[in-house]
């Protein structure tokens, strides 16, 4: 009986083909070419229920100043509630035939508060009913230049201001939140060229 089972376990053996041999052939699958153009979007709803209320109807809800501090809320015994909701495209493109020494990025911003305005222009508004606001805000439309292995790039345009060396479109913000100045005195966005690189 143990004679027949190693005959048996031999046959299989030497009957499956050895993939180790040379002549194996092994089809390689081509890596995909990356993609010219990305696209990131982010979207949130949320409602709030408060007893703090802006006071100026110059900044349209926007409060500036401390929370319990000087500032421009008022704090009463009633409460009020609101719905709201932000979409954020991102885009990315790199186009081939710069040999990705260019990338252009551009990152927008649609908020609005449910039921405040429709047919209107200006940021954070535009939920009311027939909509047809105006209220795209843009936040980044720069060109980043970088040529092939090097260690600087160029980035020129309306982009991130950090009080930070780092460059911001390749650095996260838990980076910037955590070193140098912590946001404390720019966290924004404005408009010229920057130059970063590794010294």
């Amino acid at each position: 009986m143990k004679f027949k089972l190693l005959l048996i376990f031999l046959c299989i053996f030497f009957a499956v083909p050895n993939s180790n041999g040379q002549d194996a052939q092994v089809k390689k699958i081509p890596d995909a070419k990356p993609s010219e153009f990305k696209f990131i979007g982010y979207w949130f709803s949320r409602g709030t229920a408060s007893n703090i209320a802006p006071t100026n109807e110059l900044l349209r809800g926007q409060i500036i100043g401390r929370l319990f501090g000087p500032n421009t809320t008022n704090t009463s015994a009633k409460t009020a509630s609101y719905f709201e909701q932000r979409f954020v495209p991102m885009f990315i493109y790199t186009p081939q035939i710069l040999d990705g020494v260019a990338t252009f990025r551009s990152l927008f911003k649609i908020d609005m508060t449910w039921g405040d305005a429709a047919y209107g222009v200006g940021g954070n508004n535009g939920g009311g009913i027939n909509a047809g606001q105006v209220n795209l805000q843009t936040l980044l439309a720069n060109v980043d230049l970088k040529p092939k292995d090097a260690g600087w790039n160029v980035v020129i345009g309306l982009q991130r201001m950090f009080d930070n060396v780092r460059d911001p479109n390749q650095t996260a913000v838990s980076t910037y939140q955590n070193s140098s100045y912590k946001l404390s005195f720019w966290g924004t966005q404005g408009v010229g060229i920057s130059v970063f690189g590794n010294i």
